[in-house]
């Protein structure tokens, strides 16, 4: 082999973190009101520093998160599939994509639509990312699904979810579905839920599973491996709802960020009612 044709595995860093939709931000949760909370949103995903990131529940009134954010670059469309480079243009709560241009370069994008039920749309955001100095592609999709795990319309979208990401994504490229799934491993009985099964079962690989296994300290349910807490109690729970999942890359490491970072009142709270998680893997 040539020295030219020597290659080096990339580590990327990526996480995933559902930023908490306006409605919820109010009454007894006042100190997570936007104005007061936004700011430690902005502070926890600075501070994790990922590669590329997948956000959930963006929308017109996430204010300061776009501007907070602008060291990365934003891969944004509205439930329209209209592409955007703006926050503003986003009506409902909205999946999008961050990465550092100065690692990768964007060379296509794109919209998925995957239905709504009686209350809002839901999408599918992708994009097919260039790392500069490898030349390695990496495909990434942020979405957020329904939240009836067992419903005929989350269903319906884990499949349009798959068979798009399976289209797109040639055999043997890397790529990430993130974000908040609302899938669960398994149910209250201790059964492995159909549509975690379903997606697990693909190309996509669950990080928290590969890792944990890996370092033989699997928890299947419970507080050590929830994504969520409740904000007015301030308790953690055992929900496991948001995911990073990985085909064709290694899995190196995963994580829950449960720091707690001040709001604008000065007081110590977990910015969001979801954890950021992150995970670092090998193209």
């Amino acid at each position: 082999m040539d020295a030219d044709e020597v290659t080096t595995d990339i580590k990327v860093k990526t996480a995933s973190y559902n930023v908490w939709s306006q409605g919820g931000r109010s009454g007894a949760d006042e100190k997570y009101t936007w104005s007061k909370a936004g700011p430690a949103v902005i502070e926890c995903i600075q501070s994790n520093d990922a590669d590329i990131v997948a956000l959930q529940e963006v929308n017109s009134l996430s204010a300061g998160l776009h501007s907070g954010l602008d060291s990365y670059a934003w891969v944004i469309y509205t439930e329209d599939g209209i592409e955007t480079n703006l926050i503003d243009d986003l009506d409902h709560q909205s999946p999008v994509i961050l990465y550092k241009s100065s690692l990768f370069s964007l060379q296509s994008s794109g919209w998925i639509d995957l239905g709504e039920d009686t209350q809002k749309p839901y999408w599918v955001v992708y994009a097919q990312l260039r790392h500069s100095a490898s030349g390695k592609d990496l495909w990434v999709f942020s979405t957020h699904l329904n939240n009836e795990q067992d419903s005929a319309l989350q269903t319906s979208q884990v499949s349009t979810l798959l068979s798009n990401a399976e289209s797109l994504v040639p055999e043997g490229t890397a790529s990430l579905i993130m974000g908040d799934l609302n899938i669960f491993p398994i149910d209250n009985s201790g059964n492995e839920i159909a549509n975690y099964a379903a997606i697990t079962g693909s190309r996509w690989k669950d990080a928290y599973d590969t890792v944990s296994a890996r370092e033989g300290n699997y928890v299947a349910k419970g507080l050590a491996s929830g994504t969520m807490h409740n904000t007015s109690k301030g308790g953690l729970s055992s929900v496991r709802t948001d995911h990073i999942l990985v085909s064709d890359a290694t899995i190196l490491s995963y994580g829950v960020d449960r720091s707690k970072y001040e709001n604008t009142d000065g007081t110590a709270i977990w910015p969001s009612d979801h954890f950021l998680i992150y995970s670092s893997v090998s193209l």
